[in-house]
């Protein structure tokens, strides 16, 4: 379960409220909570189905993707990729893949939140 912690980190980036992440595919806004609450969802059903606690995975990856509210993710850095990519691969990836911590490149730093 540890592992599946760590990967709430990598797809999340702390930075700044001048965060440049895309928008939407063209360029249209997009919801970044939806997008959050998503990605933390799908973390902590890939964390169910090798064997984790739904609940105590959500609310783990939460703290630590997002230091506790999706309402603190600012931008998505690439929704289309994330949708597209990353999300998918959390329901088929192994469960010796999530348990290291080797989640698609697509998912890396998505997560665009306020510095603690």
């Amino acid at each position: 379960m540890r592992a599946l912690f760590a990967l709430a980190l990598l797809v999340c980036a702390a930075c700044s409220s001048t965060a440049t992440g895309s928008g939407g595919p063209l360029g249209t806004s997009s919801d970044p909570e939806k997008a959050c609450l998503d990605t933390i969802e799908a973390l902590a059903r890939a964390g169910e189905r090798c064997g984790a606690n739904y609940q105590t995975t959500y609310d783990a990856a939460l703290k630590n993707a997002t230091g506790g509210s999706c309402a603190n993710v600012l931008q998505i850095r690439d929704e289309t990729l994330l949708r597209g990519t990353c999300l998918p691969s959390l329901q088929t990836m192994s469960c010796a893949d999530l348990n290291a911590g080797k989640l698609d490149e697509a998912c890396a730093q998505q997560l665009l939140r306020r510095s603690p």
